[in-house]
Formats: C-alpha cells, sequence, structure tokens
C-alpha cells in the first residue's frame, strides 16, 4: 500500500469520500494500462497490491448513521510527548491521523488543528517533518474554518510525507502508521456501535475488515525485524482469530473489459456475515490493542 495514496485518507478522507468497502456492494473497482485502480480499494506497498479500504470510511459512515460527535473516543493530543519508540511514534502518528480525519468530516477546526499539530510534532521526531513545516501550520490555520480546503492542505501534506520514505527506506515506518490509521479507524466503530445492539451498517463494515486485516498482516511480514513491528503484528494476529468466525460470501460477476481503452472493471461482490457475539468478541480485542498503543 502506497502512503501517497494512504496517509491523505488516514488524515482527513481528503479527495476520496466514498462509502464503500473493496469488492462489496455495488462499487466497481477499474484498473487500466497504468494499474490505474481506485484509491479506495488497492493500493501499492513494497511492490505489491493490497486491498485496505481507507480508514477514514469508517468516521464517515458513522457520521452518516446519524450517531453524534464524541471527542472522548480520540487520543489526547496532550499525550503525544509521551511516545519514545519509533514505533510509538509511528502508530501514533496514524492514529493522530486518523483522529484529525474524524474531527474534519465532524468540522470540529479547533480540533482539527490541535491534531495536526500532534501529527506535526511526531513528524519532526520521526524526521519527515518537511511536509509539516511552519508554512503548512500556518495555511492550515488561515483555513481552518473551511472544510475542503483543510482537506487539501493535509493531503498535500501527506504526499510529500510519503516521498520522504519512499527515498529514504523507511517502509518500515510508513507500514506502521497505516496500522495505527487502520486501528483507531476500527477503535472509532466499535466504540460507537458497543452498547445496546450494534448498529447494523457499523457491524457489517466491522465485518468486512477481515479482507483488510489479513492484508495489514502480510504488509507487516517483510519488517519484522525492526523494533516494534512483531509486536503489533502478533497481536494482529490475535484479532485474525477471532475473525475466522467472519464468513466472506463471494459472487464472482465477469468483469468487463473495454479493449479501445484498456480498462478493465472488476464486478465481483462480497457479503460479510458475523454474528453479534464475534462482533463483540472483535470489538473488545480492538479496544484492548488500541489502548495499549496510546498509552
Amino acid at each position: 500500500m502506497n502512503i501517497r495514496q494512504i496517509l491523505p485518507v488516514i488524515a482527513v478522507g481528503a479527495i476520496v469520500l466514498f462509502t464503500g468497502c473493496p469488492g462489496t456492494g455495488g462499487d466497481d473497482v477499474i484498473v487500466g494500462p497504468k494499474t490505474k485502480v481506485d484509491t479506495g480499494h488497492v493500493r501499492s506497498f513494497d511492490g505489491k497490491l493490497f486491498s485496505i479500504p481507507s480508514p477514514i470510511e469508517l468516521s464517515l459512515l458513522i457520521k452518516q448513521s446519524g450517531l453524534a460527535y464524541d471527542a472522548e473516543i480520540l487520543n489526547k493530543d496532550s499525550k503525544v510527548d509521551q511516545y519514545t519508540t519509533t514505533a510509538q511514534k509511528a502508530l501514533n502518528l496514524g492514529i493522530y491521523g486518523a483522529d484529525l480525519g474524524y474531527t474534519s468530516i465532524y468540522e470540529r477546526p479547533e480540533a482539527s488543528l490541535k491534531y495536526m499539530k500532534s501529527v506535526r510534532k511526531l513528524s519532526d521526531q520521526l524526521g519527515i517533518s518537511d511536509a509539516f513545516d511552519n508554512a503548512t501550520i500556518e495555511r492550515v490555520e488561515r483555513n481552518i474554518d473551511n472544510k475542503d480546503s483543510l482537506l487539501l492542505l493535509v493531503s498535500s501534506a501527506y504526499r510529500d510525507c510519503d516521498d520522504f520514505l519512499k527515498r529514504n527506506n523507511m517502509q518500515n515506518v510508513g507500514a506502521l502508521i497505516i496500522t495505527g490509521g487502520w486501528i483507531e479507524s476500527m477503535y472509532f466503530a466499535v466504540q460507537v456501535s458497543g452498547t445496546k445492539p450494534p448498529h447494523k451498517n457499523v457491524m457489517k463494515r466491522v465485518a468486512e475488515q477481515k479482507l483488510a486485516l489479513n492484508n495489514l498482516l502480510e504488509m507487516l511480514v517483510p519488517h519484522l525485524t525492526e523494533q516494534g513491528v512483531e509486536d503489533v503484528r502478533n497481536k494482529l494476529g490475535e484479532l485474525e482469530e477471532l475473525y475466522q468466525n467472519v464468513t466472506i460470501n463471494y459472487t464472482f460477476v465477469m468483469p468487463v473489459t473495454d479493449a479501445k481503452n484498456k480498462i478493465t472493471t472488476i464486478k465481483s461482490k462480497s457479503e460479510p456475515v458475523i454474528s453479534e457475539e464475534t462482533f463483540k468478541a472483535i470489538s473488545a480485542k480492538i479496544v484492548a490493542l488500541r489502548n495499549q498503543i496510546v498509552e
């Protein structure tokens, strides 16, 4: 998965405000001659293609489901100075990025600015601060009440961040940032759905993450020798065991090829099946993992 494609989405959902998951519903994945793939579905990372949905998607779904903004589910920006290892900083950069996305989707500009500063501080400490310089922060401050401009500004900053990670062979950092963003978005979903009967749409989206989790685990494999990566992968492996109780029913639909434009549209669909008991077990594991990361 390419950081250039995923980090803007972790941060604010920018540009790809969609509600479909990979291979589900009526969404099409379009593959063209330059491997042009819908950025909400398939991404390239370490030379491989991974299907991982946007972490901001669950924030969008939460808002669209009529659930109220809840600042208490966000990681406290005051904790930013307590993360000392590279793994802690990278994971929490992803988490703060997802928090920034959540506050932006709910149009909370003051909170968005605080999380932007937390993202910038961790970026400084990881040595990838060029994307979050003073000029960027000043532009964010000037546009803090304009959600669309804010989304685009942060998107641009994260693209610069991606370039830096590639040039400096820091894919392990990128993998952990992606993982942190995914974990935080899952945490949002299970927190708002954890009382009474779970919201059906959110429950379905959590079930669909079985595919994303498998891809995250594979994405982390090349970096197991890097500090902190094996530990988080092992904990995700425990979550994977719970997901064995989630069934994905797959329906093959013949792809449509436009020979003239060299574009193939993949129309196959999948439908997840999850029990409330399994959902609660997955929720508890997600909460424990996320809280361990932000401690």
